[in-house]
């Protein structure tokens, strides 16, 4: 998970730890795995990032850091998150249900964040920037199960700007790409088991070695 990915679901972290009862304790709202529900603490909030994709543009120089580098923007990233709320009971979930949903409603469905100053690349930048978490519907879903449920979710996106740390002046290319696919999303890198693949500038997977 990218530096700027974590930040701004940290934001989000934050901002449920903070407004919704009960739930300001350390581990009671992270950002965790797709499985990750069956050791969590009831009830508690989870945040669980699926597909990322991302809008490039053309890099612009957003401030001048120490030692010749700058912080460039180089477009915008959108993460689906599902929102969980884990517990034994509907009965227990609902009071958190809709304290959640009520960070979105006076905003129109979207909550407006900001990730704080980000350290990236071991480089302090000062710089914030801006998070959009968005509903996709504003209704919770329950775990598609024939067994006993025990969270319901709510999907949304989370927006925020693609951002990276250069020599300034400097607009870099990318000379090359290498694509890692695990099914293994638990396990820390590099222990992952993963296969890697060379992209060509054809769009070709290549199988390395």
């Amino acid at each position: 998970m990218s530096q700027i990915k974590r930040a701004a679901l940290d934001a989000l972290r934050a901002d449920l730890a903070a407004n919704v009862t009960g739930m300001s304790a350390a581990g009671k709202v992270a950002a965790v795995a797709r499985d990750a529900f069956r050791d969590a603490p009831q009830p508690s909030i989870q945040l669980v990032p699926l597909r990322t994709t991302f809008e490039w543009t053309r890099p612009q120089a957003i401030s001048s850091l120490s030692g010749q580098r700058g912080l460039w923007r180089a477009g915008r990233m959108a993460a689906d998150v599902q929102i969980r709320v884990v517990s034994r009971t509907p009965k227990e979930r609902e009071p958190i249900e809709e304290q959640v949903i009520a960070r979105f409603a006076p905003r129109s469905g979207t909550l407006h964040l900001s990730t704080g100053a980000l350290t990236l690349s071991g480089i302090a930048t000062g710089y914030s920037a801006p998070v959009a978490v968005g509903l996709d519907r504003e209704l919770w879903e329950e775990e598609k199960t024939q067994e006993r449920r025990r969270y319901s979710y709510l999907d949304t996106t989370l927006t925020t700007e693609v951002l990276y740390v250069s020599a300034t002046g400097t607009v870099p290319t990318i000379a090359s790409i290498i694509l890692h696919v695990t099914h293994d999303m638990k396990t820390a890198y590099p222990a992952v088991k993963r296969k890697n693949y060379q992209v060509t500038t054809g769009g070709v997977l290549v199988p390395l070695p």
